[in-house]
């Protein structure tokens, strides 16, 4: 990390939940800065996301991490893996980009949500609830396929365990909501830009379901990574860095 970079750590509280949250910034930063709010994929930390928000904090931007409460074991947000589901993943992302937004170093103007996987899922929610608020969306194998995964895999609510490990111990609760839940219906309401990076080799996350999010939204645009899988590593991550930073120069 640089240092010329100011680190602050919070505890965002929501009545009987926290959520563990770091901002990243320039001490030149002039005051206010757009900012860029990083949602991390099912069983990671803020961690995984901290190269992205490294460089674009060097390139000016606030950079807001945090972890989903019970988004993974190393959690440092309170909530247990058997308490979360994407939707409770979306009332703590509502909660941070408040909290944010009420830091005088914020411009509210200028809030881009930034998801991975799961958290690219829960970010494109947000954004079709509150598309005033955010200025552009950045997917990474987004993970639309959830909904169907839990369709295919459980026929009703009874068919559902207490139990599943999937990555981290998941509750009836991560499920049962997905059995008539339509993804595509409730990301379309955010018109602004949009970048969706996956790889053609995701097996995890197939590109069909961002190609299908490409076509229900107006105004996205999806990068193909081939032979990536379902994450970016090494010279795949440098690809979707590139990618990334040719969409939001676009957006100045």
């Amino acid at each position: 990390m640089s240092s010329k970079n100011i680190v602050e750590e919070y505890r965002v509280t929501e009545g009987s939940r926290f959520v563990y949250m770091r901002t990243i910034r320039q001490k030149s930063l002039a005051e206010p800065a757009p900012t860029m709010i990083f949602s991390h994929g099912l069983g990671e930390t803020h961690k995984y996301l901290m190269d992205y928000a490294n460089h674009f904090a060097e390139k000016g931007y606030v950079c807001v991490v945090f972890d989903f409460c019970g988004g993974g074991n190393m959690s440092r947000s309170s909530g247990k893996t058997s308490r979360m589901s994407i939707f409770t993943e979306q009332e703590d992302l509502e909660t941070i980009i408040g909290f944010t937004q009420s830091l005088k170093y914020v411009d509210n103007r200028h809030i881009i949500l930034v998801g991975a996987s799961q958290g690219g899922a829960v970010s494109a929610m947000v954004a079709d609830e509150i598309p005033n608020e955010i200025e552009s969306l950045v997917l990474m194998y987004p993970a639309f396929n959830i909904p169907y995964s839990a369709r295919k895999t459980y026929a009703t609510v009874d068919a559902i365990p207490d139990h599943v490990f999937q990555w981290v111990d998941l509750g009836k609760v991560y499920f049962e909501k997905l059995l008539d839940y339509e993804i595509y219906d409730h990301i379309a309401n955010f018109e602004k830009p949009i970048l969706i990076i996956h790889g053609d080799q995701d097996k995890i996350v197939p590109i069909r379901y961002s190609e299908k999010a490409e076509k229900v939204y107006k105004n996205a645009e999806l990068k193909v990574i081939e032979g990536s899988g379902h994450g970016f590593y090494e010279d795949d991550r440098n690809v979707s860095m590139q990618l990334f930073d040719d969409f939001i120069s676009k957006l100045k």
